[in-house]
């Protein structure tokens, strides 16, 4: 059997997975996060949004990676500006799943960690 978690701790990397920061309180008080517990936040807000991150959209203009479901597929899809501000694609793959998906997004966009917060991969 797994290790129970807190319902606190649940929405601190929930807050974390959201707004890519967590006060200094916070990230010592979540320590570490393990992999599985990113993928299941991320997996939350597809489910409910259809998108990963929220605030990035298949037709805006952004910098980094955005996991959207669209129709039976899951696409992810990462740009970079290529001049003042002009953002292009840079990668884009189609996933069958959600959990390959979000897997492939979330390595991308937490590598090793993000905002002083380490992500045990």
């Amino acid at each position: 059997m797994g290790k129970a978690v807190s319902r606190e701790r649940v929405s601190v990397i929930g807050k974390f997975v959201n707004t890519w920061h967590l006060s200094v309180e916070e990230r010592r008080a979540v320590g570490t996060i393990s992999g599985s517990e990113i993928l299941d936040a991320i997996l939350k807000i597809i489910e409910n949004e259809g998108r990963y991150p929220v605030h990035y959209s298949a037709d805006s203009d952004y910098q980094g990676t955005l996991l959207y479901r669209s129709d039976n597929t899951f696409i992810v899809v990462t740009k970079a500006e290529v001049g003042v501000q002009r953002y292009a694609v840079i990668e884009k793959r189609v996933f069958e799943n959600a959990d390959s998906a979000v897997r492939y997004a979330a390595m991308k966009i937490f590598p090793s960690g993000f905002d002083g917060v380490k992500i045990d991969w």
